[in-house]
């Protein structure tokens, strides 16, 4: 599972423990109205309750502390999963550890794994092989191994292109002295088509 991109909470570290929508403690003043005006320091909790909420993803019903607001939320999302998958930075940031955590879980379930394969085949994009799919596989699908090669024809341009620079740095700047010591033999090989072959033959 990814870190948590914004981390535990610092204040109202309980949130953490169940779906509070970013709902924390909120402090201020409780003004008299009567002969003795003035006023008093209070704070107000979220309103909380342990809630059954059911994941279609999942299949089962998870017993969670959520406060009334997200539990609206939740409803107006239409579910736990769709409430859980949204992809707004203020729906991440208002998740906390547990929201993340059920965030993941939901997302590698078979369900979802089964629902965004069909939805990257009706875009017409290849299968998305996953951290632990062997290369040997992987090398398989002409466009996976298509995309690689691009990709790393990519970087050795850009190698290439840093060595120019650095070649014409050298040329321009240094001393003579200094050159003598610099080898002038390019660093960055040509981008040899060949390798595809040399994996096609390894796997």
């Amino acid at each position: 599972m990814p870190p948590y991109p914004y981390g535990p909470r610092q204040w109202y570290k309980q949130a953490d423990s169940g779906l509070y929508g970013g709902r924390t403690v909120q402090y201020g003043n409780k003004i008299s109205k009567g002969k003795n005006e003035g006023k008093t320091r209070r704070r107000w909790k979220p309103h909380v309750k342990l809630a059954d909420l059911k994941s279609e993803a999942l299949g089962k019903t998870l017993t969670i502390r959520v406060t009334y607001a997200c539990l609206r939320t939740i409803r107006k999302c239409g579910g736990l999963d769709q409430y859980l998958l949204g992809d707004k930075p203020a729906r991440i940031k208002e998740l906390g550890l547990l929201g993340w955590k059920l965030r993941w879980r939901v997302m590698n379930s078979n369900m979802m794994k089964a629902k965004f394969a069909k939805e990257r085949q009706n875009l017409g994009l290849p299968p998305q092989m996953g951290p632990v799919t062997p290369f040997s596989t992987a090398w398989k699908d002409p466009k996976y191994r298509e995309q690689v090669m691009a990709e790393q024809e990519q970087v050795w341009r850009e190698l290439a292109e840093k060595d120019e620079r650095f070649r014409k740095h050298v040329e321009s700047r240094w001393e003579p002295k200094d050159k003598e010591t610099y080898d002038k033999k390019v660093m960055v090989p040509d981008f040899d088509l060949k390798a595809r072959y040399l994996f096609e033959d390894s796997a």
